[in-house]
């Protein structure tokens, strides 16, 4: 199997044609932490008999009533290419996934003066939560969305606080997806911070409820290399944490995972 069939058996492997709904509810924010626009989807994957065809639909209820749905077709033959695969929603992004509970949806290249974000995803047991993180023309950090997921119900429990004691001795483990597909072995890492960045100061940390925890420049600078970093806490002893690396011409690098556990 090579990094392509890898990447789609990793994403896809496990959906049948019953198919999985994952319900949640988005809550999206301003840079200064505003709630800005909240709303109901219900997400829903099914594969065909071989699996090389997944049906994607989202039901949207939005807060004034409305309702809408989307359906797309994610076909193995077109969407699945060798830099990941394509949504036919975003086609300028890509999904590529380390395993079946962590991967994300990244924009390929961050041009100035382009919309550029991403999503990435966290999944505990029946619990799934996605971060997005979305860039303006202005190249400014916009909105940040929050998507609290349940598999085939609406979550009845409500969000966590924010979390930013870290207090203790963690240890976990790394690996990580290349823009090439090629994954990496899963490394041994020590000592958790909240900034793994060497600059700060341009680095802005983002706290939001239910232990997310948010690492990304304000403004996105031609020119530079920059990561933008999302993390959950699934448990005050456990933090999982998402980076995804893109270079100085803007082109996407790669996407690492890290999970770490308190002592």
């Amino acid at each position: 199997m090579n990094a392509q069939e890898r990447n789609w058996s990793t994403l896809f492997g496990n959906h049948t044609q019953e198919g999985i709904s994952w319900y949640g509810t988005w809550t999206s924010y301003s840079f200064n932490k505003e709630v800005v626009n909240s709303l109901k989807c219900v997400r829903s994957f099914r594969a065909n008999e071989d699996n090389t065809i997944i049906y994607h639909t989202n039901s949207y209820t939005y807060a004034d009533g409305r309702e809408e749905e989307k359906t797309w077709q994610i076909d193995q033959q077109t969407c699945n290419q060798d830099d990941g695969i394509i949504h036919p929603a975003l086609p300028s992004m890509r999904v590529l996934g380390i395993t079946p509970e962590i991967y994300g949806f990244v924009g390929k290249k961050f041009e100035p003066g382009t919309r550029f974000g991403m999503e990435l995803f966290f999944i505990n047991k029946d619990w799934r939560t996605s971060v997005v993180v979305m860039c303006g023309e202005n190249s400014a950090i916009e909105r940040f969305t929050q998507i609290r997921e349940y598999l085939g119900s609406f979550p009845v429990k409500l969000p966590d606080a924010e979390v930013t004691n870290i207090d203790g001795k963690w240890i976990g483990e790394k690996q990580y997806i290349n823009a090439d597909l090629t994954v990496s072995d899963v490394e041994s890492i020590e000592n958790l911070t909240l900034v793994p960045l060497k600059d700060e100061n341009i680095y802005q940390k983002v706290f939001l409820p239910d232990g997310i925890v948010i690492n990304t420049p304000k403004i996105l600078q031609s020119g530079q290399e920059f990561s933008i970093i999302a993390g959950k806490f699934v448990s005050p002893s456990e933090f999982k944490r998402l980076t995804a690396q893109y270079d100085s011409a803007g082109n996407f690098q790669r996407l690492t995972s890290e999970i770490f556990y308190r002592q």
